[in-house]
């Protein structure tokens, strides 16, 4: 059986729950599996984790962004546990939406989330420091923390891509599919695209795979998936529209 760990770092749970919604996709990949650290489905403490020999674990999956000392600190206790790591997420792999703070200093964002927020209800708001691991100046991706082996992008992965990701990491499938652009699997790319709207789609740079597919709906494809490795002709239209934004849709800008 392989040795597999979860480690959970700064967010929402939407990859978790995604894995969970895969439900009797799981029967065929759980019997090969001895889950050895899953705090968030079973009771495994964080100790037993540390206590494990180095290398001990096969498969790692890391999930969330590094937003707090915690966050590294468990990052690189997984690095050692785990011969493969998989940054599992687009927030592990690329920052993602929580990358969108590193717009604002660190104590900008604390002040903000303990102290202004209009849901406070305490009188006198203030940063709580009991418990609180510390905050990092900025989040990084993953790899920037450790070495990372395989990227598990989307927002969330969806289920049928993690049961194909696992069953093809044990040998029951092939590889999933090339690395080509999500124009290659858009509805609008033969007709109706919507960089030639000039509407800001990043569908050309990024990874196919994506179930979701904002452009079914006519909005664009923000790049949940990560960078392609093989991008669309489209490509250079997109890098001239970025380079010239006035040009750019106004009033339903996306």
């Amino acid at each position: 059986m392989v040795k597999v760990a979860f480690m959970q770092n700064s967010d929402c749970w939407g990859c978790h729950q995604s894995l969970l919604n895969a439900h009797l996709g799981l029967l065929p990949i759980l019997p090969a599996l001895d889950i050895v650290y899953w705090p968030a489905v079973v009771d495994f403490k964080h100790d037993s984790l540390v206590a494990r020999p180095d290398g001990d674990i096969l498969v790692g999956f890391v999930e969330g962004s590094l937003r707090t000392n915690a966050d590294v600190e468990n990052a690189k206790l997984m690095r050692a546990k785990c011969q493969l790591i998989i940054a599992f997420g687009s927030c592990s792999c690329y920052g993602n939406v929580h990358g969108l703070a590193n717009e604002w200093d660190i104590e900008e964002l604390i002040k903000r989330k303990f102290e202004q927020t209009e849901s406070i209800t305490n009188e006198s708001p203030h940063e709580p420091k009991e418990h609180m691991p510390g905050f990092t100046n900025k989040i990084v991706p993953l790899d920037e923390v450790i070495s990372v082996d395989i990227y598990m992008a989307g927002c969330p992965p969806k289920p049928e891509a993690i049961i194909s990701s696992v069953q093809f990491l044990l040998g029951q499938k092939p590889q999933p599919m090339a690395d080509l652009s999500f124009c290659n699997d858009c509805s609008l790319n033969n007709d109706n695209c919507l960089l030639e709207k000039y509407e800001l789609c990043f569908g050309p740079i990024t990874s196919m795979g994506c179930t979701l597919k904002c452009t079914d709906k006519g909005d664009p494809c923000v790049g949940c998936l990560g960078p392609a490795k093989t991008v669309s002709v489209r490509a250079e239209k997109l890098k001239n529209m970025t380079q010239n934004i006035d040009h750019l849709s106004t009033g339903d800008k996306k």
